[in-house]
């Protein structure tokens, strides 16, 4: 069995889009969320946040986790 793996690339636009929308910085987005600036700038590399740190991200877009995680296909779990 394939356990669900994380779309870094997706919760990244998502970020991206919301923090265009705000008009914010990326250290004003981590600031906001309460991760570090580093971490945005690792994941621009499409490396994962920890679990802390996404939960983090995923509270200040106001969105599911689920929505970043995807199956085996890709398809969204």
């Amino acid at each position: 069995m394939t356990r669900p793996r994380l779309d870094v690339q997706a919760l990244h636009d998502a970020l991206d889009q919301q923090r265009r929308t705000k008009k914010l910085s990326w250290r004003q987005v981590a600031a906001e969320a309460g991760v570090s600036p580093s971490t945005l700038s690792r994941m621009t590399q499409g490396k994962r946040p920890d679990v802390d740190r996404f939960a983090a991200l995923v509270d200040w877009l106001g969105a599911p986790a689920g929505e970043f995680l995807r199956g085996p296909s890709g398809e969204a779990v």
